[in-house]
């Protein structure tokens, strides 16, 4: 019996291990994002520092992903041609910069509309629908995706190629999901509004954020989101008007409305999802290893110290005590 407890418990330990990764990954996501949310627009230097971690970030999963599709591009060329040397090179610095932009250009976005929904929707629902998004990214299998691609596909291509669309259908499912939660407070807001070109401004004006010595430079983007979005409800209301539907009549197109948004919302929402991903991503894949690689090194240690009885560990503080009470009345006598 005693030889089957372990064969028992190992199920388990490794359940144990896969869910305390997960909750690690998710609160280091809603960590990220609460920052983001918190301070950007308030505090340029906060912003700056979160944008170049954010930046790294989305820098480590952009550049495999493109190192990727190059070496599956190269089998299509001749072996000694200039294009396969050319797409074989390893992390030129063509890529690195170019994959520095990419990511720093996600990165502005990222935090922009972040920001802007998080004044939309509210912090602790933004908090609540990353979570969600982290949990999402994470729940999807793609093992039909990997089996349809790796029967099609051969060697290199097959290998990158399901990274690609791997990512790529998760942005999309991702997105969607996104679109279809936050949708609908949006249908909400612009169905309870009666903003026209003349009145925008005073709306946005309302909502956005006051100059302080501290957000010169953030508080520009975000209340350029603002007013945008403010621009954006001002501008349906206005062909609503054009189309002769009156305020009141907007409830019997409900799902014609719907249906726009969550259009709108996909085509806003896809960089913020491939960001999402590119961020969880490098997370599981570099972070948390060398957390658990950090945290694996420590074990002897923390055995050795846990091993310590009680008593003698009450023992060697009293000591300590009185060893350090006994220098004080040392130096004081001396003194």
């Amino acid at each position: 019996m005693n030889d089957s407890s372990p064969k028992n418990d190992a199920p388990l330990s490794a359940t144990l291990r896969n869910a305390t990764h997960l909750l690690f990954i998710a609160a280091s996501m809603g960590v990220l994002t609460a920052c983001h949310m918190l301070f950007f627009g308030i505090s340029d230097m906060i912003a700056l520092f979160l944008f170049i971690v954010t930046v790294y970030l989305i820098f480590r999963s952009v550049l495999e992903l493109r190192m990727g599709s190059r070496k599956a591009m190269s089998v299509y060329f001749k072996k000694d041609s200039f294009f396969t040397s050319y797409l074989s090179q390893d992390k030129a610095w063509s890529q690195l910069i170019f994959s520095i932009i990419i990511a720093a250009f996600l990165s502005l976005a990222f935090m922009v509309v972040l920001k802007g929904m998080s004044l939309s929707h509210g912090f602790l629902s933004m908090l609540i629908i990353v979570g969600i998004a982290s949990l999402f990214i994470r729940a999807i299998n793609f093992s039909t995706i990997k089996e349809t691609v790796g029967e099609n596909t051969t060697g290199t291509v097959s290998r990158h190629a399901i990274s690609i669309i791997s990512t790529v259908m998760t942005a999309f499912w991702l997105n969607l999901l996104l679109s279809m939660i936050l949708s609908a407070h949006d249908l909400f807001t612009f169905l309870s509004s009666s903003i026209d070109f003349s009145s925008f401004i005073n709306y946005a004006e309302t909502r956005s954020i006051d100059k302080t010595i501290d957000n010169e430079a953030s508080r520009f983007f975000v209340n350029l989101y603002v007013i945008i979005n403010a621009f954006k409800i001002a501008m349906a209301n206005e062909i609503m008007t054009a189309l002769d539907i009156s305020y009141q009549e907007k409830a019997q197109y409900f799902y014609i409305f719907y249906l726009s948004t969550l259009v709108m919302n996909m085509v806003k929402l896809f960089g913020f999802s491939l960001t999402l991903i590119f961020i969880q991503k490098t997370f599981e894949e570099h972070i948390v290893p060398i957390i658990l690689a950090a945290w694996r090194k420590t074990q002897p240690l923390r055995q050795k110290f846990s091993k310590i009885p009680p008593n003698k560990t009450g023992n060697f503080i009293r000591k300590a005590k009185h060893l350090n009470k006994k220098r004080g009345q040392g130096e004081k006598h001396e003194y």
